[in-house]
């Protein structure tokens, strides 16, 4: 319950345009961010942020209806 709470508050601050739905350039820009804030606790070269390459390909399989941008449920795979 408590992973399901993380997991909708992570959607929505992705969601930045307020849309319902992450875009690509959503998902990569909230993993940067994610990535950044990571760094602060265990330090840059501890964490090496993924490629807009990478991100794109998993993008890409999570976004199982072809829409262009992930539900909140395919959004949760990426979480998990």
């Amino acid at each position: 319950r408590y992973f399901q709470k993380v997991v909708d508050w992570s959607f929505d601050v992705i969601d930045s345009d307020d849309s319902g739905d992450v875009s690509l350039e959503e998902l990569y820009s909230g993993l940067l961010l994610v990535h950044l804030k990571f760094a602060v606790y265990v330090g840059a070269p501890a964490c090496r942020p993924a490629s807009r390459e990478y991100v794109a390909e998993i993008f890409h399989l999570l976004d199982t209806d072809d829409s262009g941008t992930l539900t909140k449920e395919e959004f949760t795979i990426v979480m998990k």
